[in-house]
């Protein structure tokens, strides 16, 4: 089955600020890239950055994952192209930089998603 924006927006009942941050076809590399820009304010300097402050996740329901963690003020997720390009990411992180890990992710959890407390 092709995932398509239409699927994912009837799926997940998203709202409509919701759809437009959506990007699809993001490319485990691309994902990666916004990630740090996001958590370094675009200086892409991740050695300042105050890591035990960030979490990083995987869900299949982005806005109920949000609501869980309070509603942060500083949150993102993007839709990776698979549940094995999400876990990628994650891996990626949790590798090579001291984030937090908000929490154990599904087998078809394909959103990844960052936040700061």
């Amino acid at each position: 089955m092709v995932i398509t924006k239409k699927f994912i927006l009837a799926k997940f009942h998203l709202t409509l600020k919701e759809k437009d941050e959506i990007k699809m076809n993001n490319s485990v590399k691309d994902i990666i890239q916004d990630i740090i820009n996001i958590i370094t304010d675009s200086t892409g300097n991740t050695s300042s950055v105050n890591w035990k402050n960030w979490y990083i996740g995987l869900t299949v329901y982005p806005n109920q994952e949000k609501r869980e963690h309070g509603k942060p003020a500083k949150w993102k997720y993007w839709k990776a192209n698979s549940s094995a390009d999400a876990l990628k990411i994650q891996n990626y992180f949790l590798d090579k930089f001291p984030i937090n890990l908000s929490r154990k992710n599904g087998k078809y959890d394909y959103f990844v998603y960052v936040f700061k407390k």
